[in-house]
């Protein structure tokens, strides 16, 4: 309890994508990165997950399909013109 009111726990945490080099990366960032490439390919929706991730990985970026399919997804679903 604040003086503000209850925040759920979750409120003190970043959520966070753990990488294949067991990095962590903010969920925030990594949908910002997914974004502007697909904002570079026109907005593409033929771009799939696998082209994601070999194009993240030129920016040292490793993470496994799964979350990017997964973001991949909100990035769409909220911003339908960039899909």
């Amino acid at each position: 309890h604040t003086p503000f009111g209850v925040f759920k726990l979750g409120f003190f945490f970043g959520k966070g994508v753990e990488t294949e080099d067991e990095r962590a990366i903010a969920t925030n960032s990594l949908q910002l990165r997914i974004r502007r490439i697909l904002s570079e390919e026109g907005g593409s929706r033929e771009m799939t997950s696998k082209q994601l991730q070999t194009r993240l990985r030129l920016e040292h970026i490793r993470v496994g399909i799964p979350a990017i399919r997964r973001i991949l997804e909100k990035v769409r679903d909220s911003h339908p013109q960039t899909a």
